[in-house]
C-alpha cells in the first residue's frame, strides 16, 4: 500500500511465566509505535497453568490488540525461544493445548500484515516480564481467596 505509515513497524514484547510450572502463572505484554511510544499494555493473571501456556497466552493477547489498532508491520520480541520457533514453524508442536494457541497466534499475525520474530534475552524483556510478574502477583492473591 501507499499510505506511508504501513511500512513503520510497531514493536510487541510478551512474556509470560509460571511460579511453580504449573503454578500460579501470568502473562503480559506492551505494544510500542514505530516512534518507541508505548500504545499499550496489559497485564493477564493465569489460573494454575505452565510457563508455555502463559507465554503463548502474552503472545495471543498482544497479537489481538495488535490487529485492533490496524497494526500492519510488526515486530514481536520474547524471550521463549520454544514459542517463538514453534509459531514460525520451526519447531514442531507436539503437545495439543500448545497446538491450539500455536495456531491461534499464526492466524493472528496474518491479520496483522507483515511480522516478524525476534528472540530476545530476558534481561531485554524487562517490561513484559515486570508485566507478568505483575500478572502472577494478581493471580496469586485471587487464588489466595478463594482457598481462604
Amino acid at each position: 500500500s501507499s499510505s506511508s505509515n504501513s511500512s513503520e513497524q510497531h514493536t510487541l514484547m510478551f512474556d509470560g511465566g509460571s511460579r511453580g510450572n504449573p503454578g500460579v502463572s501470568g502473562a503480559g505484554f506492551v505494544l510500542y509505535d514505530p516512534a518507541g511510544k508505548e500504545v499499550a499494555r496489559r497485564a493477564i493473571p493465569l489460573s494454575n497453568t505452565t510457563n508455555n501456556v502463559a507465554e503463548y497466552q502474552g503472545l495471543v493477547e498482544g497479537l489481538k490488540v495488535a490487529r485492533d489498532q490496524g497494526v500492519t508491520n510488526l515486530c514481536v520480541k520474547g524471550d521463549s525461544q520454544l514459542v517463538l520457533k514453534q509459531v514460525q514453524g520451526e519447531f514442531k508442536v507436539k503437545a495439543a493445548h500448545l497446538a491450539e494457541y500455536c495456531q491461534q497466534a499464526q492466524s493472528l499475525a496474518k491479520e496483522c500484515g507483515k511480522v516478524k520474530y525476534e528472540w530476545v534475552p530476558r534481561e531485554e524483556n524487562t517490561v513484559a516480564d515486570q508485566i507478568s510478574n505483575e500478572a502472577m502477583d494478581m493471580s496469586a492473591r485471587s487464588s489466595k481467596k478463594v482457598s481462604e
